[in-house]
């Protein structure tokens, strides 16, 4: 956290990797090879609306709105 108290931008990131992580370990019924296949973050962006702070409760959900042929 910065002297504010508040989690610092980087950490979102973080979270966001969680997220994604377990996300797709539960979509692929954990059959996925991490280490030989892996999976590819093309983009990430973030526009921040407000702070978190120390302590706060939060809930990231993920989904996969399109599953295309090249990407």
């Amino acid at each position: 956290i910065d002297a504010m108290g508040h989690v610092n931008n980087a950490v979102y990131f973080t979270y966001f990797e969680q997220a994604r992580i377990h996300f797709f370990a539960n979509a692929l019924n954990r059959s996925w090879d991490w280490q030989k296949l892996g999976i590819l973050v093309a983009h990430n962006e973030i526009d921040y609306y407000k702070p978190i702070f120390l302590h706060d409760h939060i809930t990231i959900r993920v989904s996969c709105m399109a599953i295309g042929s090249k990407s």
